[in-house]
């Protein structure tokens, strides 16, 4: 039991909708994400990925929401439109990353490696 509550991941999947295709408030609230920091991901190695749905008014403004919420939790928080995203619909792509340490060029080799 104690060993499995120290185990920490390197990554973290988000990808969860309402029924209006909205990413719901509770998977970026401060407390959610504070304790996926402190006791679920990797603290210096781990990387959250969330799914988003871009394209209108409404989505927009909660990929703002969840932008902020993150930032004030994590160091690094980056956004990616998908390579199919148009302007009235898509993915955006967020990734938080625990580290500062962790620059963006060591990200983009890491993954090149890959592909």
């Amino acid at each position: 039991q104690e060993d499995h509550q120290k185990e920490r991941f390197d990554a973290i999947f988000v990808d969860v909708f309402d029924e209006k295709i909205l990413h719901p408030p509770d998977f970026y609230s401060i407390d959610y994400l504070t304790h996926l920091r402190q006791n679920v991901l990797h603290p210096e190695s781990g990387v959250i990925v969330c799914n988003l749905h871009s394209g209108g008014k409404r989505r927009e403004a909660r990929i703002q929401e969840a932008y902020k919420a993150y930032s004030m939790v994590f160091p690094k928080v980056f956004l990616f439109d998908s390579v199919d995203s148009r302007p009235n619909g898509g993915n955006t792509i967020l990734v938080a990353l625990p580290s500062a340490s962790l620059s963006t060029e060591d990200m983009i080799k890491n993954a090149a490696q890959y592909q």
